[in-house]
């Protein structure tokens, strides 16, 4: 019969590679069919595609977005006008506070420490044991020669510290170019230094008895003048 033939002519292990052979020969014809199939359906996709709607609908979606960035734009600048109104109005309710007066001065210097006494905080240096009699600082007197750099900054710390006499000298104005290192302010320029300092010192200390001396001590009559106010009190020159 065929079957011995076959089981003759062929080992078995090359008839088990014919049958894996025309299993995977069906399965490639099955897959080629099934792709043929979508291909065919693409095609008709393609065959029922209408250019002319395409375009119509390409032109209603930029209609649509021109008018939406038109509503987006209008509404952008109510905004902003809107918030400029409010800003205005606020300006025109809350202007800028006033200055603070000048406090009082201070006859005696109190250690209580409460947030209306300025010196308060100085005072603890007596309590910690650092200084004997902190109150003494107000019958001593300094005088600083030259309102710059180094000159303004003792001078605004002998102030805060409550020093009882303070005299300052320098020849100089003050300029704007001052303004990066000094605590002068810009409404100071064309002032001399010493009376600006008197100024701004006094604001932040009333207590202290400032004196301004505009003259060079280098000269005859600078020194004269030093030696004059140190020795007996104020002496501003003429």
């Amino acid at each position: 019969s065929l079957g011995a033939w076959a089981a003759k002519r062929f080992p078995p292990h090359d008839l088990v590679a014919l049958a894996h052979m025309s299993e995977s020969m069906a399965g490639g014809s099955s897959a080629a069919e099934g792709l043929q199939a979508e291909l065919a359906k693409l095609q008709q996709q393609v065959t029922e595609l209408n250019p002319q709607a395409l375009q119509e609908e390409v032109a209603k979606l930029q209609e649509s977005v021109q008018t939406m960035t038109l509503r987006l734009s209008e509404a952008t600048a109510t905004a902003a006008a809107a918030a400029a109104e409010g800003g205005a109005r606020r300006s025109e309710a809350a202007p800028a506070p006033a200055p603070a007066p000048a406090r009082p001065k201070i006859a005696v210097m109190s250690s209580e420490v409460v947030d209306s006494n300025p010196y308060s905080r100085l005072m603890a240096l007596k309590r910690m044991g650092i200084v004997d009699n902190y109150e003494r600082i107000r019958e001593m007197a300094v005088a600083v020669v030259g309102i710059g750099g180094v000159g303004s900054v003792a001078a605004e710390m002998l102030t805060r510290c409550g020093i009882g006499r303070l005299l300052l000298y320098d020849y100089d104005k003050v300029e704007l170019a001052n303004m990066n290192r000094l605590f002068f302010r810009p409404e100071h320029a064309g002032m001399t230094k010493t009376d600006a300092a008197v100024r701004t010192l006094a604001e932040i200390n009333p207590d202290v008895e400032l004196e301004s001396y505009t003259a060079n001590i280098t000269s005859v009559e600078g020194y004269e003048l030093l030696v004059g106010s140190l020795r007996g009190g104020p002496q501003q020159e003429e």
